[in-house]
This record gives C-alpha cells, structure tokens and sequence, in this order.
C-alpha cells in the first residue's frame, strides 16, 4: 500500500508536466469552486443518504469494493455527538473533469446542455416571479404566504374573480362538435404527388415553397425521409428549434446518420419551457 501511494504520488507530478493536473481544493478558481458546488447540488447531493450509527439504527452494509465516509458530527445546539455513515453511490465518478478557463460561459456544445439540465433542475425550486391570489382572501393570509413565498409585492396580482384561467381551456373537451371550428384540412403540394411522391423531382422541375399551416408539415417530413434513403445525398443539415415528443423529423436525421450520411442538427436549447424536450432530442441523435 504504501508503494502504491509513492507511484501515485509519483504520477501525479508527472501529469503536471505534462499539463494533466489533479487538483487539490486550495487550488482552485472561485469560478471552479462555483461549477463544482453546482455539480454537487445537481449530480451528486440527490444520491446520497446519510444513516445515524446507534442502538435504533445498527452498522449499515457496506457492497464488496465499496465506499463511505465515516463521519462524528456535533449538534451545534448542544455540542452532543453522534456517528454517522454515508455511503458513496458506486454509479457517481470519483474524478470529474473540470471546464477550462472562465466557467461562467459555457463555450463547448456539451458544457451548454449540462449547463441547462442544471438549470432546469433548479427552476423546479426558483424564486417565485408571479403570485396571483384571490381577492376574497383575509389580509392576514395573503400576508403570510407572500413572506413564505418571499414574493416581492411587484409580482403579487389579486385577481377578482377566477383563478388561474390557462386552464379553461380543458373545457374544450366537453363543447359540442357543433360549438366548435370545423378541423382545417391543410393541403399536400399538388406538383410532389403529380411526381409520385418524388420530392426531389418535384423540386427539380421548380423551386416549392411551403406554408405551414395551410400546408401540411407531412411533406416536410417526407423530404427528410427520401434524403436518408438516397444513396446520392451525402450530407444533410437542419436546425431544430420546436418539435414534438415523438419527432418524425428526428428519426430521419437518426435515420441518416445510421446510413453512413453526414449529419448537422442545430437544436436551439434556449427554447422557452421546450428546454428540457429539445435536450432530450439532442442527446437522442
């Protein structure tokens, strides 16, 4: 063990020459400091149990080739001691590679989707921007669940009469066909099916220009589709900003890439609550 320690030691400097560095936390940036307390929060802190070593609560299991940190903790109220166990999740990384350089922008591809799963993790618990509240409800109360809420009373608004009226809109379901629009039919460009269905000779013969929605987005797809099967289209790029759940436009850039072609997907992250669907297409493809 302990020539296992002076080779590691050994290593360790020599990774310093050649610009390899595992650092110790008097070594780090405050904007590393920050990045990794995020990390933390985000990645590591929801994984993790602590577990009371007392005569209720008996040594817990520790799994072959495990680890946990042993801890004595003082209540602060009292000074009294206890021990405590905290097992060390075997799926979390030991080594977490930090980002170079000033991490408060996010330069690479990757280090922006982190950077949004960890923001969308946190929104769930962000400062409230809007409260709106009952005009019938006491002073007294609407005092109290401001201050828990910490609301600032620019983002309070009473409102006389219903609440929250995005969701009247469920009461759609429940309207007679005959109070509703009649459904809109949206047209499939006459040339592409005078072709066969052949987009390329379609486009061929003249340029098309598509009108969503009185024009279905059906052909949109049926494009991509003949493009991942055309053993003459190399390369295909696309920029993404809003799709479905179960995007037909996504299976055919996979669909493509899978056939050897070139594939280029520009996904805008930054789409507001479609953050967390556009990263997971993102990571799909």
């Amino acid at each position: 063990m302990a020539r296992q320690q002076e080779v590691w030691r050994t290593l360790v400097a020599e990774m310093r020459d050649l610009q390899f560095f595992v650092r110790d936390t008097d070594e780090l940036s405050p904007e590393q400091l920050d990045w990794l307390q995020a990390y933390f929060l985000d990645h590591v802190l929801p994984v993790l149990t602590p577990l009371a070593i007392d005569p209720a609560h008996p040594f817990p299991f520790v799994p072959n080739l495990g680890m946990a940190l042993a801890l004595q903790l003082a209540r602060l109220s009292d000074g009294n001691r206890m021990n405590a166990l905290l097992l060390i999740p075997q799926q979390l990384d030991r080594f977490i590679r930090l980002p170079a350089g000033d991490t408060s922008e996010a330069g690479e591809a990757e280090d922006l989707v982190q950077l949004f799963e960890s923001a969308l993790k946190r929104r769930r618990r962000g400062s409230v921007i809007r409260l709106k509240l009952d005009s019938e409800m006491p002073d007294s109360l609407k005092k109290l669940v401001q201050k828990e809420l910490q609301v600032d009373a620019r983002g309070m608004v009473v409102v006389d009469g219903l609440v929250g009226l995005a969701q009247t809109a469920e009461l759609y379901a429940h309207s007679a066909p005959k109070d509703k629009f009649e459904p809109f039919a949206a047209r499939f460009p006459e040339r592409i099916r005078e072709h066969g269905g052949d987009c390329f000779s379609a486009i061929g013969q003249k340029d098309i220009l598509v009108h969503h929605p009185y024009e279905s987005f059906d052909v949109v797809v049926q494009f991509l589709r003949q493009a991942a099967l055309d053993p003459d289209v190399v390369a295909i790029k696309q920029t993404l900003y809003r799709t479905t759940e179960d995007s037909p436009i996504v299976k055919a850039l996979i669909e493509a890439a899978e056939a050897g072609k070139s594939v280029t997907a520009l996904v805008e992250l930054k789409a507001r609550f479609d953050e967390a669907a556009n990263i997971r297409l993102a990571r799909d493809m």
